[in-house]
């Protein structure tokens, strides 16, 4: 991190000392952030407004009477004319989302208003950390742009045409809360590689199992952050005798990451034998982090979410051409791609089992695109990083306003 440099004390004619007036700094990468996570929050608020109002579908009020009626000990519910019982065991399976769910259907009721609310919130809480994770990457890499790519990333998650369904949907709040956590497992385990203070790590194994409790879609987290560690700058010595001390220090570090994902499966025995049938035993284990059919399968399901009088596939054409232009002409760090490719392939593999709907890898998809359009982390001359910049700020705008326009 940079840290501003104290101001220079000014000395007065009468043996006083007084400090120069503070000026504000556009320079400064926390005052940028601090105004891009405002932009951000303007852009959800103005985005999902008219969403706001709009009555509760058939199927999330029905959600929302079951879920008040087992509030109040009744676990029976009427569907269709026959009188069916809900199993208490139900809501033990995502017991952090039914928690949510329980706390805004007592809040809110039938009233709208407030499930989009609070799904608009953390729609801002997961692009503020998508943008900080950005940050990270420019940091570690060589920042050159300051707070410029981690502004696009949150502005472009904020405006991701595919989270429109989840902040009007009352079972959206289950996505969210699942994406939020486990952005945020990613970034406190950055932290500490960094900075190397234990709350850090402590607060990414907490997110890691916050991210399992609200939904079962999060147990990719250990390979995301398998990959990282593995592929970041500055994650271990690098001289021929450390390099065993390196390997043991990063397996120490994983270790209770794949210890949480293996006691949630022992716990979930028919969610994991339904992983197993669906994708192979050995492919459970390597095939998030070995690039596969699950890309061009999610590009197809992203692609087709779209309205075709707006773009067609517009984070595949717009992210490969600029990510194409980028490697030819400038030189760019291919740890950082192939980061960015494994998280985007393992949230991919995710979509090829039964979770099909419940996490989508927008997160990789944004950062990618946002680091792919701006030279934040390559080196070159002066005039040329000025005119990438400016092409890439261009392509990058007209993308925004062209998902902001489907997602409205």
């Amino acid at each position: 991190m940079i840290t501003e440099a104290a101001p220079d004390p000014v000395s007065q004619g009468d043996g006083l000392i007084t400090l120069p007036r503070a000026t504000f700094d556009l320079m400064n990468f926390r005052r940028q952030m601090i105004l891009g996570l405002i932009a951000i929050l303007l852009l959800c608020f103005v985005t999902y407004w008219q969403c706001i109002p709009t009555p509760l579908s058939g199927e999330d009020a029905g959600q929302v009477r079951q879920v008040l009626q087992a509030w109040h000990g009744d676990w029976h519910w009427v569907a269709n004319g026959v009188n069916q019982r809900i199993e208490p065991e139900v809501f033990g399976y995502r017991p952090l989302f039914f928690m949510a769910l329980f706390l805004e259907c007592r809040a809110f009721g039938m009233h709208p208003d407030g499930y989009r609310v609070v799904n608009i919130l953390l729609l801002f809480s997961a692009c503020a950390f998508i943008s900080l994770i950005v940050f990270e990457f420019t940091g570690r890499f060589g920042n050159r742009l300051g707070a410029c790519p981690a502004i696009w990333a949150g502005l472009l998650y904020a405006v991701y045409p595919l989270h429109s369904g989840f902040i009007i949907g009352v079972n959206g709040t289950q996505l969210l809360l699942c994406s939020l956590f486990e952005l945020a497992a990613i970034l406190c385990l950055m932290r500490f590689q960094l900075l190397r203070e234990r709350p850090y790590y402590l607060w990414s194994l907490a997110c890691s199992i916050l991210a399992l409790l609200s939904s079962e879609a999060a147990w990719t987290i250990p390979y995301v952050i398998t990959a990282w560690l593995l592929l970041s700058p500055n994650s271990g010595p690098t001289l021929p005798g450390s390099i065993k001390e390196s390997a043991i220090a990063n397996v120490r570090l994983l270790a209770p990451f794949w210890a949480i994902l293996i006691v949630y499966c022992l716990c979930r025995p028919v969610w994991t034998i339904s992983i197993v049938n669906e994708v192979g035993l050995l492919n459970v284990f390597i095939g998030p982090l070995v690039p596969s059919t699950s890309i061009s399968h999610l590009f197809t399901g992203v692609g087709s979410w779209f309205p075709s009088n707006v773009l067609i596939k517009p984070d595949l054409g717009v992210g490969c051409f600029l990510l194409v232009l980028r490697l030819i002409t400038l030189q760019a760090s291919f740890r950082l791609v192939a980061f960015i490719a494994i998280w985007l392939n393992t949230q991919g593999f995710a979509l090829l089992g039964p979770l099909s709907v419940q996490l989508l890898p927008t997160a990789p998809i944004c950062a990618g695109i946002a680091l792919a359009a701006l030279p934040a982390i390559d080196c070159s001359n002066k005039k040329v990083t000025v005119a990438l910049t400016v092409v890439g700020t261009v392509a990058l705008l007209v993308l925004l306003i062209c998902w902001a326009l489907a997602t409205s």
